[in-house]
């Protein structure tokens, strides 16, 4: 019985927890050894994480769009900008997931499961 409460203890059982998602999604970071694009495209991963916090997400995708025009030239002209824009796939896959799961995210940021979701919409065609 005490080998298993070492097994579990400190680091372990955080672990065993942030694996079968019984901690919120903040509560997990990112691993050290990730690069610094990683951590700035964080909101491609969150968008496909069905337990992500929809505000959290949005605040990754706002705070790498405005670092990512911060450092373009300022004399650009629109055509240059957009022939110039960072990850353009990326940013339409998002916009479009956001449009998508706004009408499902409810006060605390969470976005109502795939399931209830597709229930819904069904109800909303009949």
């Amino acid at each position: 019985m005490e080998s298993k409460n070492k097994l579990l203890g400190g680091a372990s059982a955080v672990a065993l927890l942030v694996m079968l998602n019984i901690l919120p999604a903040s509560a997990q970071t990112i691993p050290e050894n990730s690069t610094e694009e990683d951590e700035e495209l964080a909101w491609v991963e969150m968008m496909d994480d069905p337990d992500v916090n929809y505000f959290e997400a949005v605040k990754a995708f706002n705070e790498w769009k405005l670092k990512s025009e911060e450092e373009e030239e300022e004399d650009q002209t629109e055509l240059e900008k957009e022939a110039n824009e960072e990850h353009p796939v990326e940013q339409k896959k998002f916009k479009v997931w956001m449009d998508e799961m706004y009408p499902f995210v409810q006060a605390d940021g969470s976005i109502l499961p795939e399931k209830t979701r597709r229930r819904i919409l069904r109800k909303v065609k009949h």
